[in-house]
């Protein structure tokens, strides 16, 4: 599973990371929204987006989340934010929201989770969009 990591805390960054590759995940990170941008074209195709809201200056982790889908519509998406308030609105569909503060070490379990479950039910989606469109299944 390969994971796009974007979060200006090198701290978190640090922690989640460590976290996510002790559970196999291979892990990218960007410090920045433009980094990221520069990930999805150049380090892809991702499984999966783990985003900060606030990522500093810039677009936030929200704008990042529509790239990622906009590129890849199948990527699962996580954010990662302690300053959620009624931002939950502005999530793209089918994504996790883990609010901090947390155990950071703690979440790359449920993130790989979310992850494996998100991608089973992205090929769901797939199959029955195909069932649909009266192409003959090979």
């Amino acid at each position: 599973m390969k994971i796009l990591l974007v979060d200006d805390s090198a701290a978190d960054v640090e922690v989640i990371r460590g976290a996510l590759e002790a559970l196999g995940a291979r892990v990218e990170v960007a410090p920045t929204d433009v980094a990221a941008y520069g990930a999805l074209e150049t380090a892809g195709p991702f499984d999966g987006l783990v985003t900060d809201l606030n990522l500093g200056y810039g677009t936030t982790g929200f704008d990042v989340a529509r790239a990622a889908r906009k590129q890849a519509p199948a990527i699962g998406v996580v954010y990662l934010s302690g300053q959620l308030g009624d931002a939950e609105r502005h999530v793209v569909d089918h994504s996790l929201v883990l609010r901090k503060p947390m155990r950071l070490s703690a979440a790359a379990a449920p993130i790989v989770d979310y992850l494996h479950q998100h991608a089973a039910e992205e090929e769901e989606r797939a199959r029955s969009r195909g069932a649909g469109s009266g192409q003959p299944h090979t």
